[in-house]
């Protein structure tokens, strides 16, 4: 969990709190989202693939999230993939059930850990008043910081690095 932290960090230097409890509710439930229509999940991943926001310089096509999952990127995913192919990856994650409420709390019981011990740079203050307002009995997903979005204008999925990378390699061997 750390060394995705510290590597998260790195490439987003603007990340609060919220944004590592993000990661960390993605490393337990994966791609959080409970999709009831796949066809409006294949939209909504076109339509912000069309919008094209910039974000960042060098941006990679995945960053590994732990846990087997990664973050798919779509601006460089829309250059290799096509949108079905993206969809897929994303609904396969989702329909996988996985993660507890118990052990998403021991992640965050970690992440306090880590800032106290200062190997992370968060007042773990910051962690606890946060979590503080989070219903865990309802365990909702998370989003972003305002300054985030403002900053980095993420647009990824989460998706099985595994089966991302599959694909990538069947599509390079029938080229």
């Amino acid at each position: 969990m750390e060394q995705i932290i510290l590597q998260q960090l790195q490439r987003y230097p603007g990340m609060e709190a919220q944004d590592v409890i993000k990661l960390l509710y993605q490393q337990e439930f994966g791609a959080e989202h409970l999709i009831k229509d796949a066809e409006a999940a294949e939209k909504r991943i076109a339509s912000e693939i069309r919008l094209g926001q910039k974000g960042i310089d060098n941006e990679p096509l995945y960053e590994s999230i732990g846990e087997g999952l990664c973050r798919l990127n779509l601006r460089p995913a829309a250059e290799k993939l096509s949108v079905q192919e993206i969809t897929g990856l994303f609904l396969d994650c989702a329909k996988d059930a996985r993660g507890t409420k118990e052990d998403f709390r021991r992640r965050v019981n970690e992440l306090i850990r880590l800032c106290e011990q200062e190997r992370l740079p968060f007042e773990p203050v910051e962690i606890e008043l946060f979590m503080a307002n989070y219903d865990y009995k309802r365990c909702a997903s998370l989003s972003h910081s305002v300054s985030y979005h403002d900053a980095y204008h993420p647009a990824y999925r989460v998706v099985k690095q595994k089966q991302l990378k599959d694909l990538l390699k069947s599509k390079r061997e029938t080229v």
